[in-house]
């Protein structure tokens, strides 16, 4: 699942996200950098491959799934979108994920022979909290208590899901949701 590789550059100020191609199928590669490297830089690649989107909607919105989706992506705001709170979804998580580890980009989840990272989406200019990305290795999605798992923690936090590999929005009542949502 994690293979090496060393890169001769200079510093390496961040982590990054990469987008590429294995195989003909689009993935997504997590890059961590080791600062402990003085000439090189080592990373650590881990191959993404199914990712889960959720947010919490506070009325209806006239975006489409797929364009809620993006925008979170780019760090713009979405009107109707609530504001989550980062205990609240760490509570919720943990609570299904107890190895769940917080990392400084994201948090890290490894277990049934897989793993996933979660990732918070943030709004640039107010830094406010509006969305969550799960991105799950392969092998995980043939352990369907883990994905139910992460599906559970999430609709604990009230949040609506979608599934962009199969174009499928689940969404709860807003009332339904204010009932179940956690409390840190």
């Amino acid at each position: 699942m994690n293979a090496g590789y060393t890169l001769a550059t200079s510093t390496i100020l961040s982590t990054a996200i990469v987008l590429g191609w294995a195989e003909g199928v689009q993935c997504k590669f997590f890059i961590s950098p080791n600062p402990s490297a003085t000439q090189k830089t080592e990373f650590n690649f881990k191959i993404m491959s199914y990712d889960l989107n959720f947010w919490r909607e506070t009325q209806p919105i006239q975006l489409s799934a797929t364009q809620i989706r993006d925008r979170l992506y780019e760090g713009k705001d979405v009107e109707g979108l609530s504001v989550l709170d980062e205990q609240v979804i760490w509570t919720a998580f943990f609570e299904e994920f107890p190895n769940l580890e917080r990392q400084d980009f994201a948090w890290d989840w490894e277990g049934e022979d897989s793993f996933f990272l979660l990732w918070l989406n943030t709004v640039q200019k107010s830094h406010e909290i509006k969305g969550i990305t799960v991105s799950c290795g392969s092998i995980l999605l043939t352990h369907p208590n883990a994905i139910a798992k992460i599906l559970n923690a999430a609709q604990n936090v009230g949040c609506t899901l979608y599934d962009p590999q199969v174009q499928s929005v689940n969404r709860y009542q807003y009332e339904e949701r204010e009932r179940n949502l956690v409390t840190p």
